[in-house]
């Protein structure tokens, strides 16, 4: 962020609230020569531009961080954030609850046909894939945190610091 943006960025915080770890970068898009702030400047003129302009500081950060196991996000993704209203209703209601009368066995049912009904269905196949991906990042994250710590280690031990 320092070699792209020097003091335009102002600050940059880590969030660990979702299910995939991400950095949010505040940039002060400031026109060197005329000194006013500029979008177009900094970025380019259409969105198109600012968006391969953009994606190209995506992929030198990923760059940077590879070293600590950070990965860059999937290129080009068509990944939408869920709007707060849908988020605070889904958090609010009584999934498991719900779940749990919704997959209610069926009268004839053996317990491994309910097994395999279960394993089966969307929501829980969904379900599935999100606590596969939430132990997957926490892995990443804890990797990332071994390796920074060496790190930095090293450059105490080195006298880098």
């Amino acid at each position: 962020m320092q070699d792209n943006f020097g003091d335009k960025c102002v600050r940059a915080e880590l969030h660990l609230d979702e299910s995939t770890p991400h950095i949010h970068a505040y940039i002060v898009p400031l026109n060197d020569k005329t000194k006013q702030l500029s979008h177009k400047a900094m970025f380019g003129g259409d969105g198109r531009q600012a968006s391969i302009k953009l994606s190209k500081f995506q992929d030198s950060y990923a760059k940077a961080l590879a070293p600590l196991g950070i990965e860059r996000g999937v290129k080009g993704s068509q990944a939408t954030h869920t709007k707060v209203k849908e988020y605070y209703e889904a958090v609010n209601k009584e999934p498991l609850t719900l779940e749990l009368d919704r997959l209610a066995p069926k009268q004839g049912e053996t317990a491994q046909q309910l097994f395999e009904r279960i394993k089966k269905d969307p929501a829980i196949q969904t379900i599935n894939h999100q606590l596969a991906d939430r132990t997957r990042m926490i892995g990443l994250e804890k990797r990332a945190s071994r390796s920074a710590i060496a790190s930095s280690t090293a450059s105490i031990s080195s006298g880098l610091v």
